[in-house]
């Protein structure tokens, strides 16, 4: 102190100890990204061999197949009305029945497709998405109605009308018998009538849908 001036002593911050490389401290652990490390304990995590089965699969609780069990769900209603309707009656069909009856059976065969590629809740009530699993859960569960109820018979009998009226002449007596003939032929009778199978499934349907 000089002169009555007071001066403080300035306070120096300690040296900033900066970790070495040689550390072992927990802070400079490094953990390798492995898809494994993404789950909180290696028992959730799947097998390396399952990774690669993991694509192409439709969800059981997606949007896209609730929209395919609606969609079923109201085809299956309108083959229990119509077809009984049409083995009583026999009524003339237009384009517009013609192209709904042909539209349902290739929405059958389509959905029958789709049902090998569809995920589906083991007895641990996790979702298996496994592409030989899900097809041999469904061979073993619904494959033979879907298969028994999926036969064209509708698109078999337009294409074998077609076929006699491409192959009779004009004036013909022989067509017209040759339509009833096939109209009421019972192998595609029967085969009209395996649609009705898939009332088996309306159960799992609506419980799909959550109707």
């Amino acid at each position: 102190m000089s002169d009555g001036i007071t001066t403080r002593a300035r306070r120096i911050p300690p040296p900033i100890r900066l970790p070495s490389t040689s550390d072992n401290s927990s802070d400079n652990i490094t953990i390798q990204d492995t898809p494994e490390n993404e789950y909180k304990s290696p028992a959730m995590a799947p097998k390396k061999d399952e990774f690669k089965h993991r694509t192409c699969y439709v969800s059981t609780a997606g949007q896209f197949r609730t929209v395919i069990d609606f969609t079923s769900l109201f085809a299956v209603i309108y083959c229990t009305i119509m077809v009984p309707y049409d083995m009583s009656f026999d009524p003339p069909k237009g384009i517009a029945m013609r192209g709904i009856d042909v539209w349902i059976e290739m929405f059958f065969i389509c959905e029958m497709i789709i049902n090998f590629f569809t995920s589906y809740f083991d007895d641990h009530g996790e979702e298996v998405t496994v592409k030989s699993k899900m097809a041999v859960a469904y061979l073993k569960g619904w494959f033979i109605i879907d298969i028994a109820s999926s036969i064209p018979a509708e698109t078999a009998t337009m294409i074998a009308e077609g076929i006699i009226k491409a192959h009779a002449h004009p004036g013909d007596e022989k067509e017209d018998g040759g339509l009833d003939a096939l109209t009421n032929f019972k192998v595609i009778r029967i085969l009209r009538l395996t649609k009705l199978l898939r009332l088996a499934k309306m159960g799992q349907i609506l419980e799909s849908v959550e109707f």
